[in-house]
């Protein structure tokens, strides 16, 4: 029998009436062709079901009933794949499509429509709407539909788990976390004095994170604050404790006032030479001295430096050798104590719990 040409192929197609290759998949549809008559091209592994060789190249459906759908041979749009609107699924075969209203159908579910059959057992993927992502709906899919499964959560900017759950868009190959589709509005953060703001589309073209000190790329998420400070951050860096990177081409900014020696301001500083003591030696608030090279807060008007690590330290601390809880003194009361894990005295002017804080 002389082979027939299809749409979808550039050869003549072989027809069988039954090929029992248990590997073999039709191309249209993506089942499996074992036992079932088949249009075959074996140099190029491209086989066809008779029923999908024989889909018309148009048709009216009861699900799409606004328009007529027409048969492409692959998805049309970047991603290389679409989601069925009927089943639900990520396809990427033969596929019925509305050009007007993007909407797609498996070749098979346009003969086979579970909307339609009660007694499909294909369940229907979760459909939301994102505002970082306004113009298509995305679905909830198994795991992404990329070679091995690689892609980037188009929210935060990380990676997908390549076999764990996420929301696509088959259009625009848009991915999300499941966990970034219901992200705070509102921020707090100790570093800063505003609030901040989720905004669903980052709308500068250059912006540097103020946590991490990396650039936030255009197309994703951020939490900005709108009061004039110019700050934003990834979500990613959100719940970071502090900047990890200090600026290095500011001399200080403002970060918040503190209830610290008087209540004078402390600045959180870039590292350069005149911050440093002339001998290149730096106390901090708990009395450690080293040649210092990270970011810390200080006062200019006393010369008061304290480590970022020592902002936030515990107000009460169980320790193994003393039965009772130590409280922390943000003042040392006395003119001389000595420490009892160390034995050395504790400077009058630092910190201290009951037991020397360091240890």
């Amino acid at each position: 029998m002389e082979g027939l040409k299809h749409f979808s192929h550039p050869h003549k197609l072989s027809f069988h009436q039954s090929l029992e290759d248990a590997q073999l998949v039709c191309t249209g549809c993506k089942f499996p062709c074992t036992g079932t008559p088949v249009y075959s091209c074996r140099p190029c592994n491209f086989f066809l079901h008779d029923q999908c060789f024989d889909a018309p190249r148009s048709m009216t459906h009861p699900a799409h009933p606004a328009h007529p759908l027409s048969l492409f041979p692959s998805p049309t749009y970047p991603s290389g794949s679409f989601i069925c609107g009927s089943c639900d699924q990520i396809g990427s075969g033969l596929c019925y499509c509305c050009s007007v209203c993007e909407f797609d159908l498996h070749v098979r579910c346009a003969y086979h429509d579970p909307k339609l059959n009660s007694s499909s057992s294909t369940p229907p993927q979760k459909q939301i709407q994102l505002k970082s992502h306004p113009n298509h709906p995305v679905h909830q899919v198994p795991k992404p539909p990329y070679t091995g499964g690689l892609c980037t959560c188009d929210v935060c900017g990380t990676s997908c788990d390549p076999d764990g759950p996420l929301y696509h868009c088959g259009i625009c190959g848009y991915d999300v976390h499941l966990e970034c589709t219901d992200l705070a509005e509102t921020v707090r953060r100790k570093d800063h004095k505003h609030t901040i703001s989720l905004l669903h589309v980052n709308p500068y073209e250059v912006f540097e994170c103020d946590v991490c000190r990396e650039g936030i790329a255009q197309n994703h998420c951020m939490y900005y604050c709108s009061s004039g400070c110019d700050y934003g951050v990834h979500v990613k860096c959100v719940a970071a404790k502090v900047s990890v990177k200090p600026p290095m081409d500011e001399m200080a900014y403002e970060v918040e006032m503190l209830n610290l020696q008087n209540s004078t301001k402390l600045y959180q500083m870039a590292m350069n030479n005149q911050m440093m003591a002339a001998s290149g030696i730096r106390y901090d608030r708990i009395g450690r001295y080293d040649q210092y090279d990270g970011p810390l807060y200080r006062c200019d008007v006393c010369d008061y430096d304290v480590d970022l690590e020592c902002m936030d330290l515990t107000e009460t601390v169980q320790r193994e050798d003393h039965e009772h809880t130590v409280s922390l003194l943000h003042v040392n009361p006395f003119e001389a104590f000595r420490c009892d894990v160390c034995q050395g005295g504790i400077a009058q002017k630092h910190c201290m719990y009951v037991l020397f804080i360091g240890l």
